[in-house]
C-alpha cells in the first residue's frame, strides 16, 4: 500500500497535530481493571471491638493486575494523607480529636485510572488517664522501688490491641501499691524511636505490628533501666539520662546494639558486687552483663524450666529465678520458682510460688514480696515476707 507524498507544509501541520494529541489526550485503554481492597489496620479486637485510641496504623491491603498508583486514607470524608509503597498505610494519631465515632475510608487507585475503596466505623476512647491505671488491662507487669521510696510499674498494653500495637512505654506510680498515678508516656515510637523502629513490620504475614513487649522498669545502681522488646527485632536496653524515672531514656551502648535475640528480659545485679549484672531472658535463660551494662559477655545458662517471662531477684541469702509456666496444657498460667545460691545457679527446688501469676516481677522489701501478676488490676497482690516457704 502506498501513502500520498505531503508537501512540507502539509507534514509540519500533521507532525504538530500529532504532537499536540500525544500531549493532551491520555492513553486510556477500552478496558480497566478494579483494585480489591482490604482493611488490615485497624482491625476488631477481640477484648474492644473496633474501639481505638493514641496512635495505631491505618492501613491496606491491595490487589490488582494493574500497578498501584496510590492510597488515599480519609477520616470523615477528611484527606490525611497518601502513600505510594507497600505496605499502604499511615499512622493516626487520635490523642487530639473529640471522643466519639468515626469513619475510616481508603481509596486506592491504578495507573489506568480504575479505583476502589473500604470504610469502617471506629470509637475513639480516651487516652491513657490516671482512673485507669487502677484495674486496667496491662500484661506483663513489672514492679520497681524508686528512691524516692515511690513504687514505678510498667507492663505491656494500655491501648488498643496492645500485643500488635501500641504507642510505646507507660509508666505509672504509687506509694501504697494499692493507688496509682499516671506518670505519661516515658518512650514513644514517634518520639523516641530509631527510623527501624518506627517503622511498621508484618506479624506472621497476616496482621501489621509495632508494639513494644514486657518493658521491665527498673532501679539499678542508683538509676532506671528499661529492657523492651520488640519481637522480631530482638530486644534492647534503655538507660535513664537524669536519674528521674520519667526519663529521657538513651539506648545503652548506641541505637543499633541489640541486647539480645529474644523476649522478656531483666536484669539483676549480683549480690556481693552490685556493680557486676547479669540478664535473664524469655524461659530461664541466664547470661552475664559486661562491665558497661551494654553487652552480654560468656557463656549463657540455660535452665529450660518454663515458657516465658524470666525474672531473677536475692532475697534472704539466695537467688530466686521465676519463669512464667503453664502447669497443665491449656491450664494454670504460674509464677514457676526455682532457688539457687549463685547468679547462674544450679536452681533447684523448682514448685508453683504463685498460681495463675504468670509473668511477673517480685521485688523485695524488709519486710515483705510484693508481685503483681499478669494482668495488672486482677492479681496484684503482698506476700507476707516473714516466711521464704511462701516463695
Amino acid at each position: 500500500m502506498s501513502f500520498p507524498k505531503l508537501s512540507f507544509f502539509q507534514h509540519s501541520t500533521w507532525t504538530l497535530l500529532l504532537a499536540h494529541a500525544a500531549r493532551t489526550t491520555p492513553l486510556i485503554p477500552r478496558e480497566c481493571s478494579t483494585p480489591t481492597v482490604a482493611l488490615i489496620s485497624p482491625y476488631e479486637s477481640p477484648d474492644i471491638g473496633w474501639t481505638v485510641r493514641g496512635s495505631i496504623a491505618f492501613a491496606v491491603d491491595v490487589k490488582d493486575i494493574a500497578a498501584i498508583q496510590q492510597v488515599e486514607f480519609f477520616v470523615d470524608d477528611e484527606s490525611i494523607g497518601t502513600d505510594l509503597d507497600y505496605p499502604r498505610g499511615i499512622l493516626w494519631n487520635t490523642r487530639n480529636l473529640d471522643l466519639g465515632s468515626y469513619t475510616l475510608r481508603a481509596v486506592a487507585t491504578n495507573a489506568c485510572g480504575g479505583y476502589a475503596a473500604v470504610s469502617q466505623d471506629v470509637t475513639v476512647a480516651a487516652a491513657l488517664a490516671k482512673a485507669e491505671a487502677n484495674g486496667g488491662s496491662i500484661y506483663d507487669t513489672s514492679i520497681t522501688l524508686g528512691p524516692d521510696d515511690t513504687y514505678y510499674l510498667s507492663g505491656t498494653g494500655g491501648d488498643n490491641d496492645a500485643w500488635f500495637h501500641n504507642e510505646g512505654i507507660n509508666l505509672w506510680k504509687s506509694t501504697n501499691l494499692k493507688t496509682w498515678s499516671y506518670v505519661g508516656l516515658i518512650w514513644s515510637f514517634e518520639r523516641d524511636g530509631y527510623p527501624d523502629e518506627k517503622a511498621w513490620w508484618w506479624y506472621k504475614d497476616v496482621r501489621l505490628f509495632r508494639a513494644v513487649w514486657a518493658p521491665e522498669f527498673q532501679y539499678i545502681n542508683n538509676n532506671f533501666y528499661i529492657t523492651y522488646s520488640l519481637q522480631s527485632k530482638g530486644s534492647k536496653l534503655l538507660k535513664c539520662t537524669t536519674g528521674k524515672p520519667e526519663g529521657p531514656y538513651e539506648i545503652s551502648g548506641g541505637k543499633d546494639v541489640i541486647l539480645f535475640n529474644n523476649i522478656d528480659g531483666g536484669l539483676f545485679p549480683s549480690a556481693t558486687d552490685s556493680r557486676s549484672g547479669y540478664l535473664c531472658y524469655e524461659n530461664g535463660n541466664i547470661v552475664k552483663l559486661n562491665q558497661g551494662w551494654n553487652a552480654t559477655t560468656g557463656t549463657v545458662t540455660r535452665t529450660n524450666v518454663g515458657d516465658e517471662g524470666c525474672f531473677v531477684f536475692h532475697w534472704n541469702n539466695k537467688y530466686y529465678l521465676s519463669v512464667a509456666k503453664f502447669m497443665t496444657v491449656g491450664g494454670r498460667y504460674s509464677s514457676y520458682l526455682g532457688i539457687a545460691d549463685y547468679p547462674t545457679g544450679p536452681y533447684s527446688q523448682f514448685h508453683e510460688a504463685i498460681p495463675c501469676g504468670g509473668h511477673n516481677k517480685l521485688p523485695t522489701s524488709w519486710t515483705s514480696a510484693v508481685y503483681c501478676g499478669e494482668r495488672f488490676g486482677e492479681t496484684i497482690g503482698q506476700l507476707p515476707g516473714e516466711s521464704s516457704r511462701q516463695l
